[in-house]
């Protein structure tokens, strides 16, 4: 099994050697539509000695799907979501639309490193271009076709995933390091990901449209992830306090 998965990343190095001398450039649309379940979100209430709300279970059984747009090229890439949504007038926020990232852009750098920043410019008042961590998979051999592409299956192994990992269908046939929101650095466009309460799946590719693909670095105060934290932790100490006695519920 680990030759046949080194087979594919080494498929998809050379492919993408080959095509190094043009642009590879890409737009994507994704169907986000929420995972979660209101047994879930009970449990995780329980957890932390609280009960679940009726709004949040409103919030559950309204939630709809909303549509995210990454754009792509040899060197970066930008996601967002869309802009008008439609909630059919009822006056819930919609929870699918907060799990994607709401007003947030995910812009990635294709450097050696794969550097990822989410752009966060209503927490805190502010913009700031947050710096996620490095980006680390465990590509497996289990494999389904997704829009007519191959695709197979990696699980997200950063350690701040300890309970529910992302997980990840990319296809070695378009050799974009690429995926929604900061979910990168796999050997291929990701074309399916199961985050922690949504699933985006990709409803439309467009490879080398005749319309040119810009992207401009979004504009924030470089910040890393941790000292971003320490700044909502100032900021929200009551929700600090309910997190960590949940997770520490989860390890008793």
């Amino acid at each position: 099994m680990k030759k046949n998965i080194e087979i594919i990343i080494l498929l998809s190095f050379l492919t993408l050697t080959n095509i190094k001398a043009q642009e590879l450039t890409g737009r994507v649309t994704y169907n986000v539509s929420l995972n979660l379940t209101i047994e879930e979100a009970t449990k995780r209430n329980n957890a932390i000695g609280r009960k679940i709300s009726q709004r949040s279970i409103d919030r559950i059984n309204n939630a709809r799907d909303v549509l995210a747009f990454l754009e792509f090229n040899n060197q970066h890439s930008i996601q967002k979501l869309e802009t008008k949504l439609n909630n059919e007038g009822k006056n819930i926020r919609n929870k699918t639309k907060s799990g994607a990232g709401n007003k947030k852009i995910y812009y990635t750098n294709n450097s050696f490193l794969q550097k990822n920043s989410v752009v966060d410019c209503e927490t805190l008042g502010e913009c700031f271009l947050i710096e996620q961590p490095k980006p680390v998979w465990k590509i497996t051999q289990i494999s389904k076709i997704i829009g007519g592409y191959l695709c197979f299956k990696a699980v997200y192994q950063n350690k701040l995933y300890k309970e529910k990992k992302p997980i990840a269908w990319f296809t070695p046939k378009v050799p974009a390091r690429y995926g929604p929101k900061f979910f990168s650095g796999l050997p291929g466009l990701i074309l399916e990901l199961e985050d922690n309460t949504v699933t985006f799946t990709a409803v439309k590719i467009e490879l080398n449209p005749k319309e040119e693909v810009k992207i401009k670095k979004p504009k924030g105060i470089a910040i890393t992830k941790e000292n971003y934290e320490k700044l909502l932790r100032k900021k929200f100490p009551d929700f600090y306090k309910k997190w960590e006695k949940y997770k520490k519920s989860k390890k008793s």
